[in-house]
């Protein structure tokens, strides 16, 4: 879970995403967050944060974050619009890295 502001600003990251991403607090808060992503990413999430400006749940949305070491992890990502005035929304995301890796292998196999 963090706090992020509709100007791509991450302004606070709890335990659970800094130890999901391998990174301390002092990367993560107050830096644009749009660097934590995949780089094939980038516009999806651009299109993901205009839709929260215009009001719209998102649900489960999966994309690719990168890892500290440069591995990629699936967060699921989860978050209601930003308040009528505010520019401030609550993504809640987890890493469902697992889930994608075995339904990979099964689909491989």
């Amino acid at each position: 879970m963090c706090l992020c502001r509709l100007d791509g600003v991450l302004l606070r990251a709890n335990g659970t995403m800094r130890c999901v991403l391998g990174r301390e607090q002092s990367e993560l808060e107050g830096r644009p967050f749009i660097g934590l992503f995949a780089e094939d990413e980038v516009a999806r999430v651009q299109d993901l944060v205009a839709r929260l400006a215009c009001g719209e749940r998102l649900d489960r949305v999966s994309v690719r974050m990168k890892h500290s070491c440069g591995d990629e992890r699936v967060i699921e990502w989860s978050c209601t619009p930003p308040l009528p005035g505010a520019d401030t929304f609550i993504p809640i995301g987890r890493d469902v890295t697992a889930r994608h890796e075995a339904v990979r292998s099964l689909l491989s196999g």
